[in-house]
């Protein structure tokens, strides 16, 4: 089973428990995926990868001068983890330009997870 933890702000303690989502991610057959949700992540449990929604995320984990628009193509590889970008859910509702980048990087993700990339 896979692990995908979804950050959109960043950490306030990261000695304690994430406050975040964590996606158990498992690839089925025929590409069905099924998801479980948890609230609260101990932070021993390590993520396959790490999923940064947002300019606010991406900076905090990724790079200080990081911007998204570049950092959503790219996987990076930081303190033992993987990490990718994208925009905020809130974000490309407001700007349906948006959308297709989006869902070109969510499906990036899965493949990446699936290792299919």
């Amino acid at each position: 089973m896979k692990k995908l933890l979804i950050v959109s702000e960043p950490l306030t303690d990261k000695s304690k428990t994430y406050l975040l989502s964590l996606l158990d991610v498992m690839m089925m057959e025929h590409g069905r995926v099924r998801v479980g949700f948890a609230e609260v992540v101990d932070p021993k449990v390590k993520p396959d990868l790490v999923l940064c929604l947002g300019a606010a995320a991406v900076q905090e984990h990724i790079d200080p001068r990081a911007r998204i628009r570049d950092a959503r193509t790219l996987t990076y590889k930081k303190d033992g983890l993987r990490y990718r970008a994208t925009f905020l859910p809130s974000m490309v509702m407001k700007d349906s330009r948006l959308e297709s980048y989006f869902y070109q990087d969510i499906e990036e993700v899965f493949n990446e997870l699936s290792g299919t990339v």
